[in-house]
């Protein structure tokens, strides 16, 4: 254990560095330090702590054993809540929503799809960045693109610190820099733009420079009224259509914990597509409130595939070759349709077209011939004959 700043410790360094915030709403343990004994006395010597907030998925480690330790509330960004599975998270939280009256989460994917920072008010604003940067002589990087699910949208999602107030900057990999913090970010983001990465080619037709996303990063993302000029619910899946790929609406979610998981009811309410404004980067924007619709008023758009169904389905072709599972699905915003499948390999099933040189995912085109019962997706030969990563690129979800 090692003190920071005033009510702010250093627990652990083992593989990552873990840290204790001290507020008026009780202790706040940030990403999950291994249970031994060292860090499990330092914080029973600090008054034990009330919540573990996990930054993204790599940082679950233990959780569940310092929830049963000590009974802290698990809280973390719904898009990566399902990497914990021995115990529920208590709090799922989305973008620039309120951990405690002192601390408020801030969204910044591309590491994970649920990577966040947690920004403490107090004291002139502290930052702990989790993996959304790494700290190396006094300067920050992105980590290495190898352990991004997208670099591309970690290098462009980094900038959104910028828009907060904060003196320091604690990292999980390199040195915490108590002073000088946002500057520091301010050089990455300047030194980002003069690499001046170009849009990522797809395997499908998407323009140069087109914002996509894949459908777990639009889960929880909020969505605004804007004729009442307020955050109304946040996404909870998409629903298309199989013949076209079209976007067909959305579901919304409007409160409680169940609504936010993949599958869950909850206070779930339903919007046409036709009465979705725009999905943005940030936020999905709707004309006004009265255009939510409960489920059972659209039978319709109930019965046509969503993210929540889709994926996990077992992926066949038609020659009968196993492929594996639905992993993801990318989608088009602009257009509203969907552009392809990220399918996770079956054991011993050989794939083509693997993904930055992994033998465990592919991609899979959207077409109208993909046939999408209860239980399977059944694609056509020659959708599992994609070329190898060498010879063309994987789609990324790009922002701006």
């Amino acid at each position: 254990m090692k003190k920071l700043l005033e009510g702010i410790y250093q627990i652990s360094e083992e593989g990552a560095r873990t840290y204790l915030l001290q507020t008026r709403s009780g202790n706040i343990l940030i990403d999950t330090p291994s249970l031994l004994e060292d860090s499990v006395n330092a914080v029973r010597t600090l008054g034990g702590a009330k919540i573990l907030f996990i930054t993204h998925r790599d940082a679950v480690g233990d959780a569940c054993a310092w929830k049963e330790e000590f009974g802290v509330q698990i809280a973390m960004h719904t898009a990566d809540a399902f990497y914990v599975v021995d115990c529920e998270v208590d709090r799922e939280l989305e973008d620039m929503e309120w951990l405690t009256e002192e601390t408020q989460l801030i969204h910044v994917p591309g590491h994970s799809s649920g990577n966040s920072a947690l920004l403490f008010t107090g004291q002139d604003g502290i930052l702990f960045g989790g993996d959304s940067v790494v700290e190396q002589d006094g300067r920050l990087s992105l980590p290495p693109d190898r352990f991004s699910t997208d670099p591309v949208e970690a290098a462009d999602s980094v900038r959104r610190l910028l828009d907060y107030a904060f003196r320091a900057i604690l990292p999980a990999h390199g040195e915490p820099i108590l002073s000088g913090g946002k500057q520091a970010v301010e050089l990455l983001v300047t030194k980002l733009r003069e690499q001046a990465r170009g849009p990522i080619e797809s395997q499908s037709p998407i323009e140069e420079g087109v914002y996509c996303m894949w459908t777990t990063e639009l889960r929880g993302r909020a969505v605004v009224s804007l004729q009442e000029a307020k955050k109304v619910g946040s996404v909870a899946d998409v629903y298309f259509r199989p013949e076209s790929g079209e976007i067909a609406g959305l579901s919304v979610s409007t409160g409680g914990l169940a609504a936010h998981l993949p599958g869950g009811a909850g206070d779930r309410k339903l919007v046409s597509e036709s009465d979705v404004k725009a999905i943005g980067q940030d936020a999905v924007t709707i004309r006004d409130q009265s255009v939510l619709s409960r489920p059972e008023q659209m039978a319709e758009l109930r019965q046509l595939p969503s993210a929540d169904r889709v994926i996990g389905l077992k992926v066949v072709t038609e020659g009968g070759k196993l492929v594996g599972k639905v992993a993801d699905i990318f989608l088009d915003p602009t257009a509203r349709r969907v552009v392809n499948y990220r399918v996770r390999s079956s054991s011993g099933s050989p794939l083509q077209g693997f993904i930055g040189g992994s033998q465990q995912e592919m991609i899979i085109p959207f077409s109208g011939d993909i046939r999408i019962g209860d239980e399977l997706m059944v694609v056509p030969d020659s959708a599992v004959s994609t070329p190898s990563v060498g010879e063309e690129d994987e789609p990324q979800a790009k922002s701006g």
